[in-house]
């Protein structure tokens, strides 16, 4: 017997003998009733999976009958995990092993020489397909554990049933079409280990918000592990194990551990009501799909996954560059032209992209007439910066733009700022004092805040940041028109620092935390004598029924107590924190349904606006 984990074992005879059959007679094993062959997955199957490999559920098993004309022994060959044909003796019997193993059910193909004359040989193969019997439990609303094989998974306040499921029976549906969800996964190594489908729906029984926690095995030396939930109506939320007192650089061997994620957003999702498919990463309506996904600790060309892994990942990734933005190129991913040498002189102005993105996504929705009016406005001095956003903060990001100019450069500034690149904005017209400037000079004219997290964002907190990257993560699955790739990329190397505990190296998030370091220091800053700042600003509500739930119980309700673009507090635009410049008094508020945080640029308004408030001699 060939078994699923590669171990070799004898059916017959046993104990070594051997039986010689007459001619014309007729042999049987495992027919007799108490002698039946009963195939099984073992315990230990699959073998050896490769970190980030999904987790076989199923496997072929081979039974494989050798006859001779002589007496063969063949019980040295039966062990564990014998896995190659080179490793076998040189001998007739180890040449017919090599056979065994190497899958040829055929005596004419020999590695070396011809088997010795006297002796005669066939085998032939018996294949069996064998599927691992999928684990279902009923939930117990009280949180008590069910088991679903080698998973253990515990509701509270939840009734119905859980059953573990092929990772191909999961359906993605695709964002912006030919399943991009996929690729961008597959770009960044994550792979299905382990999938478990709940069907639940709330009890009056239990008091307080639904839950359910689910027990999985350690995902093997090497690879990392995280969960992405995904409720009936499409709205998916990443879950991380408990936390570490430190990095995780390596996984326990599988089976020497568990981990348990906990999803506190468990209530249902309302139901859609028979209305078209909505776009999500599992298209499963009316159930819940809690997804296990493994990625490899070591990535071939970034390193190890760490504090320094968004470091490592934007060098490679989200360099910085300067480029001219004209109406006929700005939605294009690079621009090869450098710009610094263009960007001194006269008045000039510049969009500053936010979190997780590029220039040419964040503003690529814009209508290319808008474009070309700024452009004849400022005379074809219309500029983006691309820089990183996770791991720096905005002063460094500043520091790195000063230091491509001329020592005597003379800067002379309006800005478009989206989100996080507002305040790389705020740490050009407040913060000069902090930086090197040598003899270089910087005015700041106009500066349009769009979203921009000027009294932080909540989601910033490293309690919240799992909340962060689901929120983008439903953007971008969600809410039609928004750029895909870039940002979903960005997500998922935050996702993955965040599944091992890593939650240092993130300094570029860290800037928008209220509560945080850079925060408190820009609460300081005061934008010099001529700088104008305005603001553009969103109260959102979801038209999708599912985002809208769960917007309201998660951000408004739990995180920010108030009005929000899903990203950043409404307030937090055009209250800000400083000393001078805040409130802002130009400003607009979109109210519900309004713009999420990412879709100002393709709102017809919000461009009159930006046309409205921005020229030269503004």
């Amino acid at each position: 017997d060939l078994g699923l984990t590669g171990g070799i074992s004898a059916l017959y005879p046993f104990a070594g003998a051997n039986e010689a059959i007459a001619p014309g007679a007729t042999f049987e094993i495992g027919v007799q009733p108490g002698d039946e062959l009963e195939l099984s997955v073992p315990d230990d199957f699959p073998f050896a999976p490769s970190p980030g490999e999904p987790r076989p559920d199923e496997g072929t098993e081979i039974i494989k009958v050798l006859v001779t004309t002589e007496p063969a022994d063949f019980s040295l060959f039966t062990q564990g995990n014998l896995r190659s044909a080179a490793d076998v003796p040189d001998s007739p019997l180890g040449e017919l092993m090599g056979l065994v193993l190497a899958g040829q059910p055929t005596r004419d193909l020999r590695r070396r020489a011809q088997l010795a004359p006297e002796h005669d040989w066939a085998a032939f193969n018996r294949s069996f397909l064998v599927r691992r019997q999928p684990g279902h439990a009923e939930l117990d609303a009280s949180g008590g554990a069910r088991s679903l094989g080698t998973l253990t998974i515990r509701a509270e306040g939840l009734e119905g049933t859980a059953r573990e499921v092929a990772s191909a029976e999961v359906r993605t549906r695709s964002v912006a079409g030919d399943q991009p969800w996929a690729r961008a996964l597959a770009r960044a190594d994550f792979a299905p280990q382990r999938t478990v489908e709940v069907e639940a729906r709330r009890t009056r029984s239990v008091g307080g918000e639904p839950r359910l926690a689910l027990e999985v095995p350690e995902p093997g030396a090497g690879t990392g592990q995280c969960l992405l939930a995904t409720d009936e109506s499409g709205v998916a939320t990443w879950q991380f194990a408990q936390k570490r007192d430190a990095p995780q650089t390596r996984s326990l061997a599988p089976g020497s551990g568990t981990r348990t994620y906990r999803l506190d957003d468990a209530a249902p999702a309302p139901s859609l009501g028979g209305g078209p498919g909505t776009r999500g990463i599992v298209g499963t309506i009316g159930k819940k799909i809690l997804q296990v996904l493994a990625f490899p600790l070591v990535d071939p060309l970034i390193g190890i996954v760490s504090e320094t892994f968004a470091a490592r990942w934007e060098a490679k990734h989200r360099a910085y560059g300067l480029r001219t933005f004209t109406p006929d190129a700005f939605r294009q991913p690079d621009n090869a032209a450098e710009a610094w040498g263009q960007l001194p002189g006269r008045r000039a102005l510049l969009f500053i992209h936010g979190t997780f993105s590029r220039a040419h996504s964040a503003f690529g929705a814009m209508d290319p007439s808008t474009l070309a009016a700024l452009h004849q406005r400022y005379d074809g001095r219309v500029f983006a910066f691309d820089h990183p956003t996770l791991s720096v903060d905005p002063r460094a990001n500043v520091g790195h733009l000063l230091a491509q100019l001329p020592d005597d450069a003379a800067l002379d500034l309006d800005i478009v700022a989206h989100s996080r690149g507002g305040l790389v904005a705020r740490a050009l017209a407040e913060e000069q004092a902090a930086l090197s400037l040598g003899a270089r000079r910087v005015t700041v004219g106009t500066v349009a805040f769009v979203a921009t997290p000027n009294g932080g964002t909540a989601l910033a907190d490293p309690e919240h940041m799992n909340t962060l990257v689901s929120t983008y993560t439903n953007l971008l699955g969600l809410i039609p028109d928004n750029p895909f790739t870039d940002v979903l990329d960005g997500v998922l190397t935050v996702v993955k620092q965040l599944a091992v505990g890593a939650l240092g190296g993130l300094d570029g998030l860290r800037a928008m935390d209220p509560d945080g370091a850079y925060q408190t220091a820009l609460g300081a800053g005061t934008p010099p004598e001529g700088t104008r700042y305005c603001a553009l600003a969103a109260a959102y509500t979801p038209e999708h029924a599912g985002l809208r739930e769960w917007a309201t119980r998660r951000l408004t309700q739990k995180i920010f107590g108030a009005d929000n673009d899903l990203v950043v507090p409404t307030a937090s635009v055009w209250e800000g924190a400083g000393t001078g410049g805040f409130p802002i008094d130009e400003r607009h508020v979109f109210d519900a349904p309004g713009l999420s945080h990412s879709g100002f640029f393709q709102n017809e308004e919000a461009q009159r606006l930006l046309l409205e408030w921005l020229s030269p001699s503004a």
